[in-house]
């Protein structure tokens, strides 16, 4: 089970379907390239793209007294998938001891 998994059961069982089987769109495919370029380019001073069991946190970054992990999208169409995914990454890291807060 990974991060990606839970965000494609929520926007499409065709995608689901697709990458549990570890069939991938192609990597030269502009929303693809889109993405790239705002995981390049958003929170350039915050810790990015850290990669632990299934799960491949966007950002991970102080706030006051607490860490927060944070998932970046390119637009809030798939906000229900988002925030399913970030769920099961603080879920993930609650259960290794870790009880952050996700954005």
């Amino acid at each position: 089970m990974s991060g990606m998994l839970i965000n494609a059961y929520f926007i499409c069982s065709r995608k689901l379907w697709f990458f549990s089987r570890q069939i991938s769109p192609d990597p030269e495919w502009e929303f693809l390239e889109i993405g790239r370029l705002i995981s390049e380019t958003a929170f350039q001073r915050d810790k990015k793209e850290l990669t632990s069991d299934g799960m491949k946190i966007d950002v991970l970054k102080r706030r006051n007294k607490d860490m927060v992990v944070g998932e970046i999208k390119k637009s809030s169409k798939g906000l229900k998938s988002a925030i399913m995914q970030l769920a099961f990454y603080l879920y993930n890291l609650k259960k290794k001891g870790l009880n952050l807060k996700g954005e």
